[in-house]
């Protein structure tokens, strides 16, 4: 992302329309973000999914610009295959905001033992070496949306020159990635049920104007949280007043979500009157170990190499929060390191900690 455009806002707002089926819920976000895709060289979605215990990729369908080549999906199908497990794993892992060079000379070992050097593009084999220059691709960005099950899809964005992105180009890229993947496992949890019967299985639905709670139900009903959510829809509106004239703080204004459980989604009742609904999305990865449902959120995504910083943006929680939770759950689990805590989640359905502890560069 060379710089924050409000598109990037734009795109967070379709990130959460459940007004659309899947396949038109991913061409609106490719049209939607276009700016900020696209090149000049094309870009596209590839639906995969990560086995919870390990072995190949599992890739599924393309969606792309209309200026790609009509065998794009073969083509970067084979592409993707070409690449050693590990690289694939690398590739998708959460968090990982990475070009193709980049991530060939930040994984060395990897690297050296597929005996690839040098550029990129001229060493991931024919035809799809020759098919990827003959668009004027000599680097590509590819942004995962994923949940530590590993059910997602990643954006890939052809680049003409090979690139690195600096700290501040690559975290609003990790802040946009963590909304669409909230706005997948959100579409996910309502199974496409109609947008009419969304504000029966939300836990709050608040007035956009006066952020007043009109109806409240379950665990929102608690007067700390009916503060909270209120916060969070002021957070959201905010964001949208910033959308032009500061889209980078707008993009920091609007947590993924609050509290690690709500969602704030727009909802328009039959006469086209807007509420805001703060419906349920937790991040299912609940630790059987005896950790609380934040505590296994902020360890599993601190095994997935997220610093404090993202953990609080994915989660809507103070970052003191997140150090008091991952130290609580860190005692809870008789562990002192990350590479223990690693370790100690290994094999876990929740979450594929085979990727290393590779941290995220923070927030600056």
């Amino acid at each position: 992302m060379d710089r924050v455009t409000s598109t990037v806002i734009d795109l967070v707002e379709a990130a959460y329309d459940l007004q659309l089926d899947e396949a038109h819920w991913f061409k609106k976000l490719l049209a939607v973000g276009g700016p900020l895709f696209d090149r000049g060289l094309g870009a596209a979605i590839r639906v995969f999914a990560r086995p919870a215990h390990g072995g190949p990729i599992e890739y599924g369908k393309l969606y792309g610009t209309s200026d790609l080549p009509t065998d794009w999906d073969q083509t970067t199908l084979r592409w993707a295959k070409s690449f050693s497990q590990e690289v694939q794993e690398i590739r998708t892992r959460p968090g990982a905001v990475y070009t193709h060079s980049e991530l060939w000379n930040l994984y060395r070992p990897a690297r050296e033992r597929l005996g690839l050097f040098g550029d990129f593009v001229d060493h991931i084999g024919a035809p799809s070496a020759q098919e990827v220059r003959a668009i004027g691709s000599k680097d590509a960005l590819f942004i995962p949306v994923v949940d530590p099950y590993g059910v997602g899809f990643g954006i890939g964005v052809h680049l003409a020159e090979v690139t690195s992105l600096s700290e501040r180009e690559r975290t609003p890229w990790r802040m946009l990635a963590a909304h669409l993947t909230s706005g997948l496992r959100l579409r996910q949890a309502v199974g496409g049920e109609a947008a009419s019967l969304l504000p029966e299985r939300a836990e709050a639905i608040l007035d956009p104007k006066s952020f007043e709670v009109t109806e409240a139900r379950g665990r929102a009903q608690s007067g700390t949280v009916l503060e909270a959510l209120r916060e969070a829809a002021r957070r959201v509106d905010r964001a949208l007043a910033k959308r032009e004239h500061d889209p980078e703080e707008a993009l920091r204004t609007w947590w993924a979500l609050m509290h690690g459980r709500w969602s704030m989604v727009d909802w328009f009742d039959s006469d086209g009157r807007r509420f805001v609904l703060a419906h349920p999305n937790p991040a299912n990865v609940g630790d059987p170990r005896g950790l609380t449902e934040q505590e296994a959120q902020v360890v599993t995504f601190a095994a997935l190499g997220a610093t404090g910083k993202m953990i609080s943006y994915r989660i809507g929680m103070s970052e003191a929060f997140v150090s008091r939770a991952l130290e609580s759950a860190m005692r809870k689990l008789r562990v002192k390191t990350r590479a223990q805590l690693i370790e100690k989640l290994r094999g876990l359905p929740v979450a594929d900690t085979q990727t290393g502890d590779q941290e995220e560069t923070e927030m600056e």
